[in-house]
């Protein structure tokens, strides 16, 4: 699996029980706090402003937090069975090493 890079803030109260269900379902991922710098939020702006699977967000006027993105692949929907499907491909990856 690529690596997930999901970029949230302590701000939206989504955020922060994702990133506890990611931790403890062993699910890597990078975690970009885009609040915590005009870098950060720079560099978040500008995937949510050039990627397709931003465009809704976009459209509804909506920050696009929380956002899990796997290569190309941006996740705004995080449903439990998206964590059931990254916690699975986690499991296969790691019993073929």
């Amino acid at each position: 699996m690529e690596k997930i890079k999901y970029y949230g803030s302590r701000l939206w109260p989504e955020c922060q029980p994702l990133k506890a269900l990611l931790l403890e379902k062993n699910i890597p991922f990078e975690y970009i706090e885009i609040t915590d710098s005009i870098s950060n939020l720079k560099d978040f702006l500008k995937l949510r402003d050039t990627m397709k699977g931003f465009q809704l967000a976009k459209r509804s006027h909506s920050v696009g937090v929380p956002a899990l993105i796997i290569g190309d692949e941006v996740i705004l929907n995080i449903t439990n069975k998206v964590i059931k499907n990254l916690e699975e491909t986690n499991e296969r990856e790691s019993n073929e090493k």
